[in-house]
């Protein structure tokens, strides 16, 4: 009488693991989209706080020049320390490591640069970018201008960057990309003219 063979065939073997890998992939792809979700929400949070700290504290400053006035809302716990790096108060870090500066002007504007992380792909910075569109769009009263810079693929100066902006309710006269009716096409083009051939992505945003 024959013992039974025990054991698996090589072929049986090799199956199991395509299984295995074709599952461990969707779990991955599934981890990644899930991770980057979690973050554009927490970078609409972030980006939210910081424009409702700006416009609340904007008729308060009283410099005599330009300022940069983030070391003074940081020494008042403005600033949620997340986006605060060790020993650096000139500029803030979202968390896609975003550097984020503002500047006070002495017409009580505030100007704030967000320069984009050129090392992420393409489409995480695409994705960014929409984002911070789409949570600015919310104060469009507030908002003068959102501008894409784009300086080109090789070090330019700001006088020969070509510049794509979204206007603000109190200029907005129709002719140009208004804010508060910013569409998905518009968002889009606005979004790849910052990214295309751009070495040092930037964001401008202009708030009463």
């Amino acid at each position: 009488m024959k013992l039974n063979q025990i054991g698996r065939s090589m072929v049986e073997m090799l199956g199991v693991l395509a299984i295995i890998g074709v599952l461990s992939v969707g779990a991955m792809n599934g981890y990644s989209k899930a991770m980057l979700k979690y973050k554009l929400n927490k970078n609409s949070e972030q980006l939210t706080w910081f424009l409702n700290t700006i416009i609340r504290y904007s008729s308060s400053w009283n410099f005599s020049q330009s300022t940069n006035i983030l070391p003074y809302l940081i020494k008042l716990n403005e600033i949620p320390q997340e986006m605060i790096e060790t020993g650096k108060t000139n500029s803030v870090y979202d968390i896609f490591d975003n550097k984020i500066s503002l500047i006070w002007h002495t017409d009580n504007k505030n100007e704030i640069d967000i320069y984009l992380d050129s090392s992420k792909a393409d489409n995480d910075t695409l994705d960014i970018c929409r984002n911070i569109i789409n949570t600015a769009k919310e104060f469009h009263e507030y908002i003068i201008y959102i501008s894409a810079v784009n300086y080109g693929s090789s070090e330019e100066s700001s006088e020969t960057a070509s510049i794509l902006s979204f206007i603000g309710d109190s200029l907005c006269d129709g002719k140009n990309m208004c804010l508060k009716n910013a569409n998905l096409e518009q968002i889009e083009q606005f979004c790849r003219f910052n990214t295309n051939q751009n070495n040092q992505p930037h964001i401008e945003i202009l708030t009463y």
